[in-house]
């Protein structure tokens, strides 16, 4: 018990040191904000779990479990909130109140009915005669009980079912976090059915209740991951990394013991101390099969999700490296750049390559469309876009910028980059050198750009950089030639 206790406060620290982390990237934020008052709420309820199992008495245990039932109420109100505050473009407090105001009304009656003395008729304590429990035990009054129970229940599945019916809609980031968020509760949810379902069938002894809070790490994790994260995956690859990974602990743990137990086995047959031996030889074939297992199940995973089209950076650079190798001209470099990310699986709308110039820098058009009687964009040099691109040479997504605290340098880039009506920008870079910038629009399909394309858009692009300037030197030596 003691042991499951020190756990508990584990988890109620964890919760807590999560939520302060998500606040801390953004205050201002409105998800970051709900998030963290939701993990306070769940720490609490995890609190109130771990007095529980130490209490002395059955009234101070029975004053602990209405208090969880209460704030069991106030959690379904957040998770409300938080899911909300993604779903809505107007997600200030007030407005989610106003669209969840029957259901706010409804909570405090609830709340009240969970933390009343009626609620619980008695506790029954561990040692008690005519019981086996290790934990307490309380008995309820279902008249009292089952409409909070009930509406904790049905507002948690009707915030799930409303979340999945808007996922469609939603573009961008926006269906990012909602993705993670109910990733989260579907991981809980699975976790609690192993907790509650599986283990008693392992152990028989085990009191799965006691295990409750053990839950809410991983529905916390990866919301806080999709909310606070800076350079975000996608559902699909962060999937395919945790799926890599896993199948990759379950190969090395289940190598580990068998050769553990195989040279124990054949040393003790020879008369030898098997122990440290058979440890050092587990841990050193481990070692040398984690490089290539680690490789072949990251295929293997890829092949899980292969029906997303994501743009690989290997696969990126062998297709620019044999695409750019080439000498020619400029039009051509960009013709087959823009290809290069059309077959990749960009499908940004608008993407607009932009090239220096001694002015400024101007859109590059296709030869066909470059009598369009309509003004070309252009970005001066001292532009905030131009000029954060300039001294970062990273990716710069407005998805991105969302999430940060705010600066004017962002601010101001963020403005120049609505204004224009794009989602991500990559800048083309020689040796320090400002070349020019690709412009990424809003996706058709609907999703983020992920840390792993922003990545292999930059590979890309310093590649596009090489071959702009091999295209330019090329141009002056003909040039030279035609003037000799």
């Amino acid at each position: 018990m003691n042991n499951t206790v020190n756990i508990l406060l584990f988890v109620v620290v964890a919760n807590l040191l999560v939520g302060g982390f998500v606040l801390i990237t953004n205050p201002i934020r409105t998800q970051n904000r709900l998030f963290f008052i939701f993990l306070i709420l769940m720490a609490f309820w995890s609190s109130m779990v771990m007095i529980v199992l130490g209490s002395p008495s059955a009234e101070k245990a029975a004053i602990s479990i209405r208090l969880a039932n209460g704030v069991g109420v106030a959690l379904a109100l957040a998770f409300h909130f938080l899911c909300f505050s993604i779903i809505l473009e107007d997600n200030r407090v007030s407005n989610i109140f106003r669209k969840s105001w029957l259901r706010v009304i409804l909570a405090f009656p609830m709340a009240a009915l969970a933390m009343s003395p009626w609620t619980i008729e008695s506790v029954v304590m561990p040692g008690s005669e005519g019981t086996q429990s290790v934990i307490p035990v309380p008995v309820y009054n279902n008249l009292i009980n089952a409409p909070v129970q009930a509406f904790i229940i049905l507002s948690f599945i009707s915030t799930i079912w409303k979340s999945i019916r808007f996922l469609k809609r939603l573009e961008g980031i926006r269906r990012a976090e909602l993705q993670f968020t109910l990733l989260g509760v579907a991981c809980g949810v699975a976790i609690a059915f192993f907790l509650v379902l599986a283990l008693p069938l392992l152990f028989r002894d085990m009191v799965p209740q006691q295990f409750g809070p053990f839950c809410v790490l991983p529905i916390n994790l990866i919301i806080a991951y999709g909310i606070a994260t800076h350079r975000i995956m996608d559902v699909p690859a962060f999937l395919q990394r945790i799926t890599a990974y896993s199948l990759l602990a379950v190969y090395l743990t289940i190598l580990y013991i068998v050769v553990h137990f195989s040279s124990t086995f054949f040393i003790s047959m020879l008369g030898e101390s098997p122990k440290l031996i058979s440890h050092m030889l587990a841990a050193v074939i481990v070692a040398f099969s984690m490089s290539p297992m680690q490789g072949f199940l990251q295929k293997l995973s890829h092949k899980l999700f292969i029906n997303q089209a994501v743009l690989d950076i290997r696969e990126a650079a062998r297709k620019s490296n044999e695409i750019f190798a080439s000498v020619s001209t400029v039009d051509a470099i960009l013709s087959r750049f823009v290809s290069i990310l059309h077959s990749g699986g960009i499908d940004a709308e608008p993407l607009l390559p932009l090239l220096s110039t001694k002015q400024d820098l101007r859109l590059w058009e296709l030869p066909s469309t470059s009598n369009n009687v309509t003004a070309p964009l252009c970005l001066p040099f001292d532009s905030p876009l131009v000029t954060h691109l300039r001294e970062n040479h990273t990716p710069l997504s407005m998805d991105t910028v969302k999430r940060r605290r705010p600066s004017m340098e962002l601010i101001n880039a963020a403005n120049v980059m609505e204004r224009v009506g794009v989602q991500l920008a990559v800048a083309i870079v020689f040796k320090d050198t400002l070349h020019g910038l690709v412009l990424f629009g809003p996706r058709q399909s609907g999703r983020i750009y992920s840390v792993s394309e922003q990545d292999a858009l930059q590979v890309l692009c310093n590649q596009l950089a090489v071959a702009l300037e091999n295209a330019s030197l090329y141009t002056e030596v003909q040039n030279n030639k035609i003037y000799n």
